[in-house]
């Protein structure tokens, strides 16, 4: 989630968060007042939005993704985890289902501890410039430590490694032929750090997203163990199936990457979550939520907002119902029986999961302005398409996602509200384009760790990216283009798409070879 500054215009200031989902802090944009707040053209009625608490629906939830091709050779994660907000900790256990797909036998596996890289200031994870925002009480350590790796042969040989201490290397009792499969079990205990990133507690909620070992991307180039890069995604997985047990204290609430069953258990509360065909697992928790919900067709979306922002927690519901409709209408459906929307102590912005986003718990005040509340929501569950189904390798092809997810905002507003949100788009854009013509040896389809900051990271990777989209769809016409999109969705569900998979899909609805335009555009700083 990224939030590049504009600089001052002599205008009341529009602060408009370009939620885009991970540049480790990028800053907030100011932008001339566009007009006056928009009404939302709200999907569910009062009634129906009415302060329900959790609803326990996981019987009659059903997973389109579930009948999906590919869908019965994932790996799988089962997870036993026991959050102690008191001590800040969670201990977890994982028993893994590994389903080697890959062309050769495999003897040892990665994984990706992400909690690690919150261990030491000097791993880098945040720009300076956000050292503040990230940790408003000071540098505070996160961590995740193994204590054993088992198989049912026995223990297993391990290796924590890494620059920032985030890759467990395990070796198996044997080779893994094509198409066999193992079963392993990690367990471990997580420290939650005092931070308002993705991964850490605030003085409302705790986000325990990117923090339980999951499997690296192996392919012939060797295991893609990424470090945690200060901008953009760097997370790189492929879908699998989650379950989990979470144990919260009993006035707990959880929200979570999948359906949930809440139920009493031990000395408080059990919550069972079921998330067949996820890209990640997380959830976050908190004993002030309070929850709205609605339905848009069978899916059931719910809003989490802190006590005392119902009413910010409602228009949270209305505008993720509202896009969840139109993305579905326009790319594909959405294949998961729930999606939540979730007020977290959060700095950058807003933040995607799959069925769940986190949104930055200070643009619920009324003080922020509801163009940037909206843009935020719309673009984060514009991500449960480019990002979640649709995958790709986020640190190599940022574009992929972001690009496509920021287009995908933009025709939200189109098609959603007024002039308003055209002239917002249109002066962020100018301001963009001039960060561009300051740049030299930039590219829309460079990786994160070639761009210098988050400024020039947006304007290249999401702006302009979303300029180029905007140009191929005048070029070849709505007919051609969103069927294109239509076609990427379904032709890539649930795998690692690339840059040539979208130009095939664009150039098959349109007949038109389009690689050396597209590569002149990716390469231009815009008209």
């Amino acid at each position: 989630a990224d939030r590049p500054f504009l600089p001052w215009l002599g205008w009341p200031a529009l602060v408009v968060v370009l939620a885009v989902c991970a540049v480790g802090a990028v800053a907030l944009q100011a932008l001339p007042q566009a007009g006056s707040n928009p009404q939302t053209t709200a999907a569910p009625q009062d009634d129906r939005a009415a302060n329900s608490g959790f609803q326990n629906n996981a019987e009659a939830a059903g997973e389109l993704v579930k009948s999906w091709v590919g869908s019965e050779k994932l790996n799988s994660y089962e997870l036993a985890l026991v959050l102690d907000p008191d001590s800040k900790k969670m201990t977890g256990t994982l028993k893994f289902t590994y389903v080697n797909t890959e062309a050769q036998p495999m003897g040892e596996l990665h994984f990706l501890l992400y909690a690690n890289s919150h261990k030491r200031q000097e791993y880098g994870i945040f720009e300076y410039s956000d050292m503040a925002e990230a940790y408003p009480n000071g540098f505070s350590p996160g961590s995740i430590d193994i204590s054993s790796v088992t198989s049912g042969s026995g223990k297993l040989d391990y290796a924590v490694t890494g620059d920032q201490e985030h890759v467990l290397q395990v070796r198996l009792p044997a080779e893994v032929a094509v198409g066999q499969s193992i079963k392993l079990t990690i367990e471990y205990t997580v420290t939650i750090p005092n931070c308002y990133g993705r991964f850490g507690y605030g003085d409302n909620t705790m986000s325990l997203v990117n923090c339980n070992p999951i499997l690296s991307v192996y392919d012939e180039g060797g295991w893609y163990d990424y470090p945690y890069y200060e901008i953009g995604d760097p997370f790189y997985s492929e879908t699998a199936d989650f379950k989990a047990t979470i144990e919260t204290p009993s006035d707990w609430t959880v929200a979570a990457t999948g359906v949930l069953t809440e139920k009493s258990g031990g000395k408080g509360k059990i919550w069972e979550v079921n998330a067949p065909g996820r890209r990640d697992f997380g959830f976050v928790a908190s004993e002030k939520f309070e929850v709205l919900e609605t339905k848009v067709d069978d899916i059931i979306v719910r809003s989490y907002y802190i006590k005392g922002d119902k009413t910010r927690g409602k228009a949270a519901l209305e505008v993720g119902a509202d896009a969840l409709n139109l993305y579905s209408e326009t790319f594909g459906e959405y294949p998961f029986s729930e999606f939540c929307v979730v007020e977290s102590d959060f700095f950058i912005g807003g933040m995607e999961y799959p069925g769940m986003v986190l949104i930055d718990a200070s643009m619920y005040g009324a003080m922020t302005d509801r163009m940037a509340f909206d843009l935020v929501i719309a673009h984060e569950t514009g991500h449960q398409w480019w990002y979640s189904v649709v995958g790709g390798n986020e640190v190599t092809e940022p574009w992929l996602d972001e690009g496509l997810t920021e287009f995908t905002t933009q025709y939200f507003f189109e098609k959603e509200r007024g002039a308003a949100y055209n002239e917002m788009y249109k002066q962020y854009g100018e301001y963009f384009k001039s960060v561009r013509e300051g740049d030299d040896g930039y590219a829309v389809t460079l990786p994160v760790y070639n761009f210098d900051d988050s400024l020039t990271y947006s304007a290249w990777v999401y702006d302009r990216a979303a300029e180029v989209l905007k140009s191929l769809r005048a070029k070849i016409g709505d007919e051609k283009f969103f069927q294109a999109l239509r076609d990427y969705y379904e032709q890539n569900r649930l795998g690692i798409a690339t840059r040539s998979d979208l130009e095939k899909a664009f150039e098959d609805a349109s007949g038109s070879e389009l690689t050396q335009w597209l590569e002149e555009q990716f390469n231009s700083t815009g008209n």
